[in-house]
């Protein structure tokens, strides 16, 4: 069963600008051409940032309707005063809002293979820590037994106390396993 994913307020900035501007993700990527699937990942936070041109588009819409996203963030996102520091913090308060499974007993997968599979996939599991799908899946399918930075980010700023032991683990196991 994978794991249930914790939304947390205020939503992720992606979001957030698209409601003041009075348009859905769907709308958006439709009218300025970005793919459904891209919008996704980054309002559930699977890359590393918005994105330049889907900010710069945010921003130039609102200017057409007369909303200042920047003035409007203040006070939203802790300390951020436009869209990609927002987003940023949101990251961080989408990470401590998640837990991360018990890892599934099964000896034949890796370490972290054991964790993203208790979660639900490689989807999920980037999902829980918004990190990007590439290197979720990298580490997940034992193409790199160090643990990449952005997943330990992540795991950090989830206070998971196994961090160390996982990253240790991993390496283990890439000494007795050919890369996957």
């Amino acid at each position: 069963m994978a794991v249930k994913i914790n939304r947390i307020s205020p939503e992720n900035p992606l979001d957030w600008a698209l409601g003041k501007i009075g348009m859905t993700r769907a709308a958006f990527g439709a009218e300025l051409g970005f793919g459904k699937s891209y919008l996704i990942r980054v309002s559930q936070g699977r890359h590393s940032h918005i994105g330049a041109s889907v900010e710069s588009k945010l921003y130039k819409l609102a200017e057409a309707k007369g909303i200042d996203l920047d003035e409007e963030i203040l006070g939203l996102y802790g300390p951020a005063t436009n869209l990609d520091e927002a987003y940023e913090h949101w990251v961080i308060l989408h990470r401590q809002a998640q837990t991360i499974p018990d890892p599934v007993r099964n000896q034949k997968l890796n370490p972290f293979m054991r964790l993203v599979t208790a979660a639900g996939g490689v989807a999920r599991m980037s999902a829980l820590l918004a990190a990007p799908d590439p290197l979720v899946e990298r580490y997940a399918k034992g193409k790199t037994y160090r643990m990449p930075l952005p997943i330990m980010t992540a795991l950090t700023d989830m206070d998971y106390p196994h961090i160390n032991e996982l990253d240790a683990a991993m390496r283990k196991w890439g000494e007795t396993h050919e890369p996957g």
